[in-house]
């Protein structure tokens, strides 16, 4: 039955505008911007850092679908204790905390033993396995598409090594994300040797 009133008609279009903002303004807000753009990973992390740690706000990295957000470093550990042993390194520990992103639609591999501490020499050192392992940090990381974990990468460098930054690389890619440091950081220990 159609309204035959003077004034209906305008009501109804009214009506029907209101309608449609109503249900295409959020999907408009929610559908993203740009079209193509590649997806970016956003910092939301907000972690309390561990005693002698300096946060990183750095820029973020990337290795096939995996971004890398820099937490925060520490490089003068001189021991690392679990709660099933300890280990001490033959130098001196650093310990990267990075948070790791998976912008893709697929499952990524992320195999922290393959993970680089880069010095100005273009020396470089892979992970501490013992220190991983007290850290119980997993050998292999499968990283769901679309989700996130935070972990620690130790290495065990000669005190006096200056670090400059970290090469991370998903584990089907050749090529890895370099995080720098804001500036050079010497691994050293904590506090003076004891004795003579």
């Amino acid at each position: 039955m159609v309204d035959r009133r003077p004034g209906a008609w305008r009501w109804s279009v009214g009506v029907l505008a209101v309608v449609a903002l109503a249900v295409g303004l959020p999907v408009a807000l929610t559908s993203g911007g740009g079209h193509g753009s590649p997806p970016v990973a956003v910092k939301t992390l907000a972690l309390p850092l561990f005693r002698g740690e300096q946060r990183l706000e750095g820029p973020t990295a990337r290795s096939g679908s995996l971004v890398f957000d820099p937490i925060a470093v520490d490089c003068a550990i001189p021991a690392v204790v679990g709660t099933h042993a300890e280990t001490f390194p033959r130098g001196i520990y650093c310990r990267f905390r990075v948070a790791i992103s998976n912008v893709g639609q697929t499952y990524e591999t992320f195999d922290p033993g393959q993970q680089r501490l880069v010095t100005p020499s273009a020396e470089v050192f892979l992970t501490d396995r013992h220190a991983m392992l007290v850290r119980r940090q997993a050998d292999l990381f499968s990283v769901p598409p679309r989700d996130l974990l935070t972990l620690e990468l130790w290495y065990d460098v000669p005190r006096g090594t200056v670090v400059t930054g970290f090469e991370l690389t998903a584990a089907d890619q050749a090529v890895g994300g370099r995080i720098l440091l804001p500036r050079p950081l010497v691994a050293t220990s904590p506090v003076p040797p004891l004795g003579p």
